[in-house]
Formats: structure tokens, sequence, C-alpha cells
């Protein structure tokens, strides 16, 4: 069993949730097969579109993972 390759993305908190749906129909528009199987895709939307954004990957069968992360003071940036 080859291991996966994760390919992802992480927003912070710098995406809206009409920014986060955007990119959803982008990548659906764009991934209408799926991806290669030694690739894990995931994507780290902000807080606030979390559940949007999963919804919308398991409308869609998209192969995606959803993740969360926690908080940091910095207004931007890691």
């Amino acid at each position: 069993m080859m291991t996966p390759i994760w390919l992802g993305t992480s927003w912070k908190m710098n995406k809206p949730l009409s920014q986060a749906m955007a990119w959803c129909e982008t990548l659906a528009a764009r991934m209408p097969e799926g991806c290669h199987p030694a690739i894990q895709p995931f994507v780290i939307p902000p807080f606030t579109a979390i559940q949007p954004v999963s919804h919308f990957l398991q409308t869609h069968q998209l192969p995606l993972l959803t993740g969360a992360q926690n908080m940091h003071e910095a207004d931007q940036g890691a």
C-alpha cells in the first residue's frame, strides 16, 4: 500500500463564508471525477465555514477531508 500524499489548504480565519463556498464551487468544477488514489486532499476552512464546506463536499461527493484548527492572537498570518 502506498503512503498517501496529503495535499490541502488551511485558510486560518482569512476567508469569509462567501469566498469559502466560491472555492468549493471552483473545486467541484475542476474535480468532477475525484483525484488520484495516492492523494488525500483536505481543507481546513475557518471555523464559521466548517459545516457549510463539509456539507458541500459531501453533497458533491468530493473526496476531501475537512479539518479544524485553533486560534492565534494575531489578526493575520501564522
